[in-house]
């Protein structure tokens, strides 16, 4: 909570905005979200407002079919953590990816452990807004 009272939740979005492309800077920024939203509502509200989820997408996307397992791991453990419980972030997911198909295929698509990849799905389907 004192993160993101302090611009945390700011800082972390634009760092992982700025270097979505660069694999390893995107899995750090990832796992980072994940510590933080992981188990607080309020800093996963906070964070989304700043565009963490956004950026998650933006970063699974860019680094697409690369091989990334950590990065993607990362990128859908988020992706479970912000859409849990949480219909705003759900929006921001679906939004970003374009569509709730186009961010399953993108989940689907990714280097993510099997369960991993299960969960995100399970947490999207979740008191979901419809395309």
């Amino acid at each position: 909570r004192m993160l993101g009272e302090a611009g945390a939740c700011e800082a972390l979005a634009g760092a992982l905005w700025a270097h979505a492309g660069h694999a390893q800077v995107a899995e750090a920024a990832c796992f980072a979200v994940v510590a933080l939203v992981a188990n607080s509502k309020e800093v996963r509200a906070k964070l989304g407002e700043a565009g963490g989820c956004e950026a998650v997408v933006g970063a699974l996307r860019a680094n697409a079919g690369r091989g990334h397992e950590d990065l993607d791991d990362h990128a859908c453990a988020a992706m479970e953590y912000f859409a849990t419980n949480h219909p705003e972030n759900i929006a921001k997911l679906v939004s970003a990816a374009g569509s709730r198909d186009a961010l399953l295929e993108l989940v689907e698509c990714s280097a993510a452990p099997e369960a991993t990849r299960r969960r995100v799905g399970m947490a999207l389907a979740w008191d979901a807004p419809r395309d």
